[in-house]
């Protein structure tokens, strides 16, 4: 019973050493992930330009971020496809985001387009 006691104990001085050292994986979560919208005052075969720009708190870079924008590929301006690319309604980030680097990208559209997260994987 000693021994089991010890270990147990062993064990979570070990788990509680390892936390605050800071080596503890970040949980990250959609919330975590942001996006702006703001118009940039030109105007591309007469429909207004937008910007988006997407970024996160996590301290993880966020890859494979994928995210509704049914209307993106709408307008008459071509997406900077090194940043984006659209995939049957979703907009595919090419690149990933990370706290104090955000992604944005132009694009205009005859509606307005409603960005919501679908998925994103935090490479921590």
């Amino acid at each position: 019973m000693v021994k089991a006691t010890a270990l147990v104990f062993f064990l979570g001085a070990l788990l509680l050493s390892h936390a605050q050292t800071g080596e503890s994986q970040p949980n990250c979560t959609f919330s975590d992930v942001r996006f702006a919208v703001e118009r940039t005052g030109k105007a591309v075969g007469g429909q207004p330009e937008d910007r988006v720009t997407f970024s996160t708190a996590c301290p993880c870079k966020l890859t494979g971020v994928r995210v509704w924008c049914d209307g993106v590929q709408d307008g008459p301006e071509q997406l900077d496809e090194s940043k984006v690319e659209f995939d049957d309604g979703m907009c595919v980030l090419r690149q990933p985001i990370a706290a104090g680097s955000p992604l944005s990208f132009t694009y205009t559209s005859r509606t307005p387009v409603n960005f919501r997260l679908y998925s994103a994987t935090a490479d921590c």
